[in-house]
């Protein structure tokens, strides 16, 4: 019923456990074992955020602003996306500070909470049509946005959960806590989520018996996987901060041949390696770590909204431009990434 992996991004093996076969696995054993891990996993995940998680986000960096520097200035979504809004986020963030007041960024926390779900199942959707491409399975446009649709309520719901608790919630130091409306529906939200996933399944078996199309089983595996991080149904609260560590190796799947291959075709070799994932590491723990620790060391501690006020800015800014980056460099049209992302057999 399912295609064999021919081709492959760096090898059969570490495309699955990149793509979602290591997020799959430990949620399956976790469950079936019920291991309790305590709160030690915040600390383990907190580490390897330093790690990965960071560095996830600055080869996004890299990779538009030394790929796509000319477009943005040729090219109105590159404009947008380069200059634009970043502009806005700090125009947002200053207001916030001068004034010391929440309001600003609260709207940025919930601006990333609504646009870091988007950017989850759009990076799901993508790796299921490229994996998929890459081994010669495609699906006409229809379906393709029926495969999108089927996972938007994933985002939605996962989105309106915040609209369910009656607690106070604290992002480093930041507390918020916002109307409690929808606290009666949470069990209607889960069932929704599913609606979704038979809306793809029936897809899948058209597909498979009407079409003699079998999907691939990588392909599949983001798929799968969404629903466990996404959906009320699935909620788990130690595996819950285990979902960004896993989201960052899928994100590294692309990246990781993206960059070999421009390595390679730019004979760059140990240098290249140095200057891609090297740079990524080092400014991922500069703007995460070191730089909005030392400025809230020195000009915010005791203000009235948080210690951490530099370390949420920078939090909110790169999270929610992470998301504009994504949606521009990872198109079908954007030749750079079409002729360095090669599946290799």
């Amino acid at each position: 019923m399912f295609s064999i992996n021919n081709n492959y991004l760096i090898s059969n093996s570490v495309d699955f456990i990149l793509i979602g076969g290591a997020a799959l696995l430990t949620f399956l054993i976790i469950t079936i074992f019920n291991l309790n891990l305590g709160l030690d996993i915040v600390f383990i995940m907190f580490v390897l955020a330093f790690f990965v998680n960071s560095p996830h986000f600055m080869i996004s960096y890299q990779i538009f602003y030394s790929s796509g520097l000319k477009k943005v200035f040729n090219k109105s979504s590159f404009f947008f996306v380069g200059f634009i809004i970043p502009i806005i986020l700090i125009m947002i963030i200053s207001v916030g500070m001068y004034y010391q007041n929440d309001l600003p960024f609260l709207f940025m926390l919930v601006s990333m909470f609504f646009l870091v779900g988007w950017h989850y199942i759009k990076q799901t959707y993508g790796c299921f049509i490229v994996y998929s491409a890459g081994n010669k399975i495609y699906y006409s446009k229809l379906e393709q946005n029926l495969i999108k649709f089927s996972l938007y309520p994933l985002w939605i719901f996962s989105f309106l959960k915040l609209f369910t608790s009656d607690h106070v919630q604290n992002f480093w130091g930041l507390e918020y806590k916002f109307p409690n409306f929808l606290s009666d529906f949470t069990t209607l939200m889960g069932l929704a989520s599913i609606i979704g996933f038979f809306v793809f399944i029936l897809l899948i078996m058209y597909g498979y018996f009407f079409k003699r199309i079998k999907p691939n089983l990588i392909a599949l595996t983001p798929m799968i996987i969404i629903y466990i991080w996404m959906s009320p149904i699935f909620w788990h609260e130690i595996y819950f901060y285990m979902i960004p560590f896993f989201h960052s190796l899928q994100y590294f799947l692309f990246t990781g041949a993206y960059t070999k291959n421009k390595i390679k075709k730019e004979s760059l070799g140990t240098r290249g390696w140095l200057m891609w994932w090297g740079g990524a590491f080092v400014s991922g723990a500069v703007f995460f770590e070191f730089l909005p620790k030392y400025l809230d060391s020195i000009f915010y501690q005791g203000n009235s909204i948080t210690s951490n006020l530099f370390l949420i800015s920078f939090i909110f800014f790169i999270n929610i431009h992470h998301y504009f980056i994504d949606s521009v460099i990872w198109r079908g049209s954007n030749l750079d990434v079409r002729e360095n992302l090669k599946f290799n057999s």
